[in-house]
């Protein structure tokens, strides 16, 4: 795999973590976010 491509994917994943965190911030946090429900555990 291209070393730049790795780069530019761990961008991206960087882009969406940044996103996931934001959300909260924006709309409130009277609500869960996707954040959230994503890392809350599961049984």
């Amino acid at each position: 795999m291209n070393p730049d491509l790795r780069w530019l994917q761990r961008f991206q994943n960087i882009d969406r973590a940044v996103a996931l965190l934001r959300e909260p911030i924006e709309r409130g946090v009277t609500k869960l976010s996707a954040l959230a429900t994503r890392t809350c555990p599961r049984r």
